[in-house]
C-alpha cells in the first residue's frame, strides 16, 4: 500500500503543470490564444486568460498584486505597473492601429473624423475610463481638433463602448453607425464581411505599440519571462502579424 501510495504522488508530481495567470486586453485574446497553444505544450504548463478593458485589468493588477503576464492595448498601462515596480521584464511585440469602422457599404457616406459631428449618425466609442481604445481614440481626436472637437463629439455621442468587442457588436446589430476602432478587431469578429475600414491618418491616428510584460509577483519568474521572450519571438511576431498587429 505504501508502495502504490508513493507511486501516486510521484505520478501527480510529472503530470502537474505550472500555471500562469495572464491579463490581455480584448483585441490580443484571439492571437494570445494562438500562441499560447504551442507554448503550453513545449513548456508543460497552462496558461488562463483574464481578459478585458486595459485600464480595468490594470486595475486589477494594482489592486490584487497577482498574476505573471500583462499585454494591454496600449503600452502606458505597462509604463504604470513599470513605475510601480510590477515589472519583471518587457518586450515589444507588435504595433495597433486605429481606424473608423462602418457598416459594410459605408450606407451613411462617411469619410473622415469630421462626420463624427454628424447629428444624423450613432457614434460608438470606446469608454477611456475601461480600456485601451477609448484612451486611444481620445488622445486621436484630441490631436485631430483640439478640445472643443472632443467636447463636441462627445456631445453628439450615441454610446460609449466597453471595448473594441461591444463596439463591433453595436455596429453589426445597428446600434451605431460608426466606431473609431483597433484594425486588430476585425480578426476576432466572426462577421468581419459585413464592417468596412476607412483608415485615420498616422498624423492624429499613430500606431500604438503593444509590450507584453511579465510581473515582478509572478509565482513562476522564469517561465513568465520565458513567455514574453517566446512572443517577442520571430514566431510570435509572425503569429501577432497574423491577427493585425503590424510592426514598424
Amino acid at each position: 500500500m505504501k508502495n502504490i501510495f508513493l507511486f501516486l504522488a510521484m505520478t501527480m508530481m510529472v503530470t502537474a503543470k505550472t500555471h500562469l495567470l495572464f491579463y490581455c486586453g480584448i483585441t490580443m485574446v484571439p492571437a494570445i490564444m494562438d500562441v499560447k497553444k504551442r507554448f503550453e505544450k513545449t513548456h508543460h504548463c497552462t496558461i488562463t486568460l483574464i481578459q478585458g478593458g486595459s485600464k480595468d485589468l490594470c486595475k486589477s493588477i494594482q489592486a490584487t498584486h497577482q498574476g505573471d503576464l500583462f499585454l494591454p492595448g496600449k503600452d502606458s498601462y505597462i509604463d504604470q505597473c513599470g513605475e510601480a515596480g510590477y515589472v519583471l521584464r518587457q518586450r515589444t511585440v507588435g504595433y495597433n492601429r486605429l481606424a473608423l469602422f462602418v457598416p459594410k457599404g459605408n450606407p451613411k457616406q462617411i469619410k473622415g473624423l469630421d462626420d463624427l459631428l454628424r447629428p444624423d449618425l450613432l457614434t460608438t466609442l470606446g469608454n477611456p475610463e475601461t480600456c485601451s481604445i477609448g484612451k486611444a481614440a481620445k488622445e486621436t481626436l484630441l490631436r485631430y481638433g483640439g478640445t472643443s472637437f472632443l467636447d463636441n463629439v462627445h456631445r453628439s455621442l450615441g454610446l460609449f463602448s466597453a471595448d473594441s468587442r461591444d463596439m463591433n457588436h453595436l455596429l453589426l446589430t445597428g446600434q451605431a453607425d460608426v466606431g473609431l476602432n483597433w484594425i486588430a478587431s476585425l480578426h476576432a469578429l466572426p462577421q468581419n464581411d459585413r464592417i468596412e475600414v476607412i483608415p485615420v491618418f498616422d498624423l492624429y491616428s499613430q500606431p500604438q505599440t503593444l509590450v507584453v510584460a511579465a510581473l515582478q509577483f509572478s509565482l513562476h519568474p522564469k517561465l513568465a519571462q520565458a513567455f514574453v521572450d517566446y512572443l517577442a519571438s520571430p514566431y510570435g511576431k509572425k503569429i501577432m502579424q497574423k491577427y493585425g498587429f503590424g510592426h514598424e
